[in-house]
């Protein structure tokens, strides 16, 4: 069985998570950040992610506690590892990314708000 979440190789500073582990940690009560666009959310959302734009990311980091964890979730997984990096890089202790992001989320299943994920 492979493990939940996986250091990046090049860059130790954050940790790539599973969709199913993300959704584990948001049920928790874990910080779910969708970095995407506004017009790019349509009715694909997950439930429990706050969509704060990769690009507002500096302005909003400055009301998060740095050791609270914080997880982060774009349309691929590329956009998320962006954040995950600035937010490492500002001093953030336990960052991690959704590998693959939505369309992993997708693909495993998982719920979103206001739309039925398609069948696998």
């Amino acid at each position: 069985m492979a493990w939940p979440f996986s250091r990046h190789s090049d860059d130790a500073s954050f940790a790539d998570i599973e969709p199913h582990e993300a959704l584990r940690r948001a049920k928790r009560g874990q910080l779910l950040i969708d970095v995407r666009q506004p017009s790019e959310l349509g009715s694909l959302r997950v439930a429990k992610a706050v969509n704060v734009p990769l690009g507002s990311l500096h302005t909003y980091m400055t009301d998060l506690d740095p050791e609270a964890p914080v997880m982060l979730l774009c349309r691929t997984g590329n956009r998320g590892r962006r954040a995950a990096k600035a937010l490492a890089a500002a001093g953030f202790t336990d960052v991690s990314n959704v590998r693959g992001g939505l369309v992993a989320w997708m693909r495993a299943g998982l719920p979103l708000r206001g739309a039925k994920a398609p069948k696998r």
